[in-house]
Formats: structure tokens, sequence, C-alpha cells
């Protein structure tokens, strides 16, 4: 009787010695993983705030006009270039009937 005790408080000692390793190894792999995860974040942070003050800066008013007087060749808007077109109203109807 006694030696079917010790065989049996020995597996049990086992069993719970199993699953405490497991418990550990699982527990550091979660570790881990929450690091990375933490990295992760921190970098997607760092670059979203990069993007953030780039949007800024392309974004500038005296940037845009920059970039549109030198590259597109445009000019801002007045009322001694600007025209006006007139369209008749037969001919709207026209068109309108025509789509």
């Amino acid at each position: 009787m006694m030696g079917r005790l010790n065989i049996f408080l020995l597996t049990a000692l086992i069993a719970c010695a199993l699953s405490v390793v497991h418990t550990s190894y699982r527990q550091r792999r979660l570790f881990i993983a929450l690091e990375r995860a933490r990295v992760q974040q921190q970098q997607l942070q760092q670059e979203g705030a990069q993007l953030y003050y780039q949007q800024r800066a392309l974004s500038k008013t005296a940037r845009i006009e920059r970039l549109a007087a030198h590259q597109l060749k445009m000019v801002p808007a007045a009322n001694v270039v600007t025209q006006y077109l007139v369209v008749p109203e037969t001919e709207s109807v026209a068109r309108g009937d025509a789509q």
C-alpha cells in the first residue's frame, strides 16, 4: 500500500514539475512577444510623428504657392486676367438633351 502511494505521489510530483516548466516557457514566449509588440509600437509612433511633421511641412501655403509658380508656371488669379464665359441657355439645354 505504501509503495502505491509513493508511486502516485511521485507521478503527481513529476506532473506538477512538468506543468511548472511548461508554464514558465509559455510565460517567457508571451513576454518576448509583448516586448516585440512594444518595440513595434514605439517605431510606429515615431514613424507617425515623422509623417505628421512631413505633411505639415509639405502643406504650407508658401511652399505650395512657390511650387505652383515655378514648376507649373501658374500665376495668382486677378480681375484683370480673369475671363468669364457666358453660355446661352439654348446651348446648355441642347447639351443636356444630348446626354
